[in-house]
């Protein structure tokens, strides 16, 4: 839990959403009380409040949903399944028909289709909501194992094509952009996988249109160290360009350099607006140069 609140105070966006008075006033009228509790435990952490008491939002979780109330018992859970089930909770909260800023905070938009491996006809399959993206280990880099997820090429049984062929089908998944970027790696304790602190490309992955680019870079990174059966959990955080390592009561800076190691298990990456826009203005200014030349020429 303590990792999962520390990554969420951490969430600037995320920490103003849930300060604000409209949104307070929601979850004041809310059947359960776990956003409530949870902005009111942000405030005292906005305050540096010392010996924070977490026990009144414990008690929020208890009187919650089945997903939520399994983690207030002292058993070894999961610190990404709580986060997700947090966030399911918010989203019911806080968010309406017409206005998520929830889901488009958090949630991966996944997109599916199917290849006919003898005709080529593509079958679009329903999209899928996810909010993290759980990677299967291939090869020892992160975009490996990104490749092995998005471009997927096993042939798997499938008889639907509207060409009546039986063939099978090579899947293929598509990335929606979205603000916050999960990454959960299915690997084994001795496993290492390299991933990038700045400049995650995920524009190969993403349905976009031409010239578009998708861009992330690292401000989390959730380590598990431990088993199956038992473990614990820590936090490398990117706060002001600087990297802090959250292991209970204890807080130190780290150098950048230390971020990739086996215990990593989450990746937490926020899409790079700034890099993207200066990318878009630049391909902008290079098209207009063209067009200037391409006058001079016909003068």
């Amino acid at each position: 839990m303590n990792v999962c609140m520390q990554l969420l105070y951490n969430l600037v966006d995320f920490r103003k959403l849930l300060s604000s008075q409209s949104i307070i006033t929601k979850l004041t009228n809310a059947k359960c009380h776990i956003g409530l509790e949870l902005s009111e435990l942000m405030t005292k952490m906005d305050r540096k409040e010392r010996g924070l008491d977490v026990l009144k939002f414990r008690s929020s979780l208890s009187h919650a949903s089945c997903t939520l109330r399994c983690f207030v018992s002292g058993e070894q859970h999961d610190a990404i399944d709580f986060l997700r089930a947090l966030i399911i909770l918010l989203c019911k909260e806080i968010d309406t028909r017409t206005n998520r800023p929830i889901y488009e905070m958090f949630s991966s938009h996944l997109k599916h289709s199917l290849e006919c491996t003898k005709c080529g006809v593509i079958h679009n399959c329903a999209p899928e909501w996810n909010f993290c993206i759980e990677l299967p280990i291939c090869g020892s880099t992160l975009k490996e194992c990104l490749d092995s997820y998005f471009f997927n090429s096993n042939i798997i049984d499938w008889n639907n094509c509207q060409n009546g062929c039986s063939s099978g089908a090579k899947g293929r998944n598509y990335y929606e952009k979205r603000e916050i970027l999960i990454l959960t790696l299915k690997r084994s304790p001795e496993t290492l996988i390299s991933f990038p602190v700045k400049k995650l490309d995920m524009t190969p992955y993403g349905a976009l249109e031409e010239d578009c680019i998708l861009e992330y870079h690292l401000i989390g990174v959730i380590n598990y160290n431990g088993d199956a059966e038992s473990g614990h959990y820590y936090i490398y955080l990117n706060i002001s360009d600087r990297w802090c390592v959250f292991n209970d009561m204890k807080v130190s800076r780290i150098s950048e350099k230390v971020i990739v190691t086996k215990q990593a298990y989450s990746l937490i990456y926020r899409e790079s607006v700034k890099e993207k826009t200066h990318i878009v203005e630049m391909n902008c200014h290079q098209q207009e140069s063209r067009a200037k030349i391409r006058r001079h020429t016909i003068v």
